[in-house]
């Protein structure tokens, strides 16, 4: 069962009273109660510390359990309610005239049955790609430069970390993915992307292909300047590839 807002402190006719690390006791406000599952909020005064929960059942059941209540403890939601794999959220796009377009992080795979992460396409070089996430702990941190985050090993630049603003106990995070890694001696911009054949760095007119997207975010300036150095062996066979009407066509 779903409730409608305010969230009610009983649901179903079941309740969850939380018993806090210095004795007082709240009910907290239901999102869903169903026969194997009940999600809460924890009511914001809480003392931080060993928290004891009792959840009261239609029925009569009793159940007793504990957690911890920390002022932070970050968290994301996963797209598929399970804690693991793609995250819920999507993409931003601000182009260099700052106008904005949504773009899913996800796809559903038939096969699977579950959502997986969808490749995000960087595009022209003049795309900032905002990546935002949906989890919870986030709203209480002490200062938005307290907070950090790491996309592929790499830190990334943190623009809000709190409240949703539109549902309940839901928190945001805006991280900026990387794209530029810096210049070289001459103050020219290495670049790294995703285009229509694969990851690359680059540099004016000049690229190298990368081994596989996760080098996206862990590549260095330094390695990008190497990678730019060799001279190409030749000419990737992918180049030569146009659209059909059916698809790639490769000439022979």
């Amino acid at each position: 069962m779903l409730p409608a807002l305010p969230l009610p402190t009983k649901l179903a006719g079941t309740t969850v009273l939380v018993k806090d690390s210095i004795g007082v006791e709240r009910f907290a406000p239901l999102f869903f109660v169903s026969p194997g599952q009940i999600n809460y909020l924890i009511p914001p005064e809480m003392a931080t510390g060993t928290a004891t929960i009792v959840v009261t059942s239609s029925d009569g059941a009793v159940s007793i359990g504990n957690l911890t209540i920390d002022t932070v403890g970050p968290g994301v939601f996963a797209a598929n309610s399970d804690g693991r794999g793609a995250p819920a959220g999507f993409a931003i796009r601000v182009k260099a005239n700052d106008t904005q377009s949504s773009e899913a992080i996800l796809r559903f795979d038939e096969g699977l049955q579950r959502f997986v992460p969808a490749p995000i396409d960087f595009g022209p070089s003049g795309d900032q790609i905002v990546l935002v996430l949906f989890g919870t702990g986030f709203r209480y941190r002490s200062s938005l430069a307290a907070v950090t985050c790491l996309v592929g090993g790499v830190a990334v630049d943190v623009g809000y970390a709190g409240a949703q603003g539109s549902f309940v106990g839901l928190d945001q995070l805006n991280v900026s993915l990387p794209r530029t890694l810096g210049k070289d001696a001459d103050g020219a911009e290495v670049l790294a992307a995703n285009g229509r054949y694969g990851p690359y760095v680059k540099r004016g007119d000049d690229f190298r292909s990368l081994e596989n997207e996760d080098r996206l975010f862990t590549v260095t300036l330094d390695e990008a300047l190497t990678l730019l150095a060799q001279p190409k062996a030749r000419q990737r066979r992918e180049a030569a590839i146009t659209r059909g009407l059916l698809g790639p066509v490769t000439p022979r």
